[in-house]
């Protein structure tokens, strides 16, 4: 199967310390991750995984602050998922890929 279709995942809304799912379904190929830290306040830790193994773990993100991760290729395959957790509001995320 050709992977032909660009797609953008996101996620901003979820329950601190808890994994949510971004990335999921038809196989994927994402290339990129940007996490954006929208709380001017205070820190946030993120940890992002593939299928349960890591690929960010308790990651500090400053008030006001971004990382943008070149993934290259990381496939998620049918029945895998792609997820992401933060310790508190406010953090963004979005993977860019194709399937």
């Amino acid at each position: 199967m050709a992977l032909t279709t660009l797609e953008n995942w996101k996620v901003t809304s979820y329950t601190n310390d808890t994994l949510t799912t971004l990335v999921t379904g038809a196989p994927s190929v994402v290339a990129s991750l940007v996490a954006c830290n929208t709380n001017a306040a205070s820190s946030v830790v993120i940890s992002v995984e593939v299928n349960g193994a890591s690929i960010i773990s308790n990651y500090t993100l400053t008030a006001y602050s971004s990382i943008t991760l070149d993934l290259r290729s990381v496939v998620v395959k049918t029945g895998q998922t792609m997820q992401v957790k933060a310790s508190a509001a406010g953090v963004h995320f979005t993977a860019s890929g194709s399937v």
